[in-house]
């Protein structure tokens, strides 16, 4: 996402653009076709908190079952088709 000074001075256009971006994200995340990666957290800690994100930090990836709806539509994921090919 753009951080807060790029984002208020974007047109309407980038602002939409952005909103749908961060919106579809989300959704995927709720339907279980993405899913959030904290990284490596030792038992009993927790991840580093992003103030701007009002989230823990993370990285989104690609669940399982959202490689599987990949794999039936036909657009499997690199590390699918490597594992295919063994």
């Amino acid at each position: 996402m753009m951080n807060l000074p790029e984002l208020l001075a974007s047109p309407r256009t980038t602002l939409d653009q952005s909103q749908l971006y961060e919106a579809g994200k989300d959704h995927l995340v709720r339907l279980g076709l993405l899913r959030k990666n904290y990284g490596n957290v030792k038992r009993g800690d927790t991840p580093e908190f992003d103030a701007s994100e009002g989230d823990f930090k993370h990285r989104l990836e690609v669940s399982h079952l959202g490689r599987m709806l990949l794999r039936e539509i036909g657009m499997e994921t690199p590390f699918d088709a490597q594992l295919a090919r063994r």
